[in-house]
């Protein structure tokens, strides 16, 4: 399904913009601002899937953390159904980031080898207190098996 042919927008980021100041010059004395974002506007509807590709160091993660209001952005906006997120207090923008998730791009920082993989879904369902407990262990043993 094309992301034309999906329902209403249900993510969108407005003209994006994040810079950070790095360290530069001999014994790192300078400084040098370093553009991730330069105006970068996406939408995601409802029913699609959106991917962020490109080299590393070109912002894709800095992106997503920006869309979870993880890291402030310096300017431009991003609406979850409508409603900017940088402008929630704490409790509504964690209530708003259940239905959102990162995907890192390491392994090894999103997934521990010690875990089963329903114990890694069932965290999230935990955390988030989505569910009795027999509720999650149904969920998890749905997703262990698209998995298997």
């Amino acid at each position: 399904m094309s992301n034309t042919d999906a329902g209403n927008i249900i993510l969108q980021a407005n003209h994006l913009v994040k810079t950070y100041i790095q360290s530069s010059g001999r014994f790192g004395f300078g400084k040098a601002q370093v553009r991730a974002l330069d105006d970068v506007s996406i939408a995601l509807k409802e029913g699609s899937t959106l991917a962020i590709v490109g080299e590393s160091g070109s912002g894709k993660s800095t992106l997503a953390r920006c869309l979870l209001q993880l890291q402030p952005v310096d300017s431009g906006e991003v609406l979850f159904q409508g409603q900017n997120l940088a402008k929630l207090d704490a409790q509504s923008l964690r209530a708003v980031r259940k239905n959102l998730q990162m995907v890192f791009q390491d392994p090894f920082a999103s997934l521990n080898p010690r875990m089963h993989v329903g114990e890694i879904v069932g965290e999230g369902l935990l955390i988030h207190g989505l569910g009795s407990v027999a509720e999650q262990k149904i969920k998890c043993i749905k997703c262990w098996s698209v998995l298997a």
